[in-house]
């Protein structure tokens, strides 16, 4: 890989460039293992989403890679009911009616790599801007 390749895949994972859902393919070939490292260097670790430990009321940056293509979003806790919170990915990629296009919860068995040294408050009552 060359070094303008690698320093795009270091500028979205720290979000120089914008986040959302990209497409990991140049020239044929799958920058996927690359985007891999690219995210180990930056601090994300992969974890399935039924092992996360978050707190109420924080959200912290992940990605989902899959086929070939990276989505970003966050991980928190969703006010499931009343008194009871679950994990989740939500990305920022949405879908025609304003929620997340890609979710995922503790049934899941995808790997999500997350940062969990970058925390960001949230209002757990509106979670998803287009709700």
């Amino acid at each position: 890989m060359d070094g303008e390749t690698a320093e795009t895949l270091e500028s979205l994972v720290e979000g120089r460039i914008q986040r959302s859902r990209h497409d990991l393919r140049l020239d044929g070939r799958d920058l996927t293992p690359d985007f891999e490292a690219a995210l180990r260097r930056k601090g994300y670790t992969p974890v399935k989403v039924r092992d996360l430990r978050l707190r109420p009321g924080l959200r912290h940056p992940a990605w989902v890679l899959r086929g070939g293509e990276a989505t970003f979003g966050h991980v928190f806790l969703e006010k499931f009911e009343e008194g009871s919170r679950r994990p989740l990915f939500g990305s920022v990629v949405r879908d025609g009616r304003g929620d997340w296009a890609l979710m995922l919860t503790r049934s899941s068995r995808e790997t999500v790599w997350v940062n969990l040294a970058e925390a960001l408050p949230f209002d757990e009552d509106r979670p998803s801007p287009g709700r």
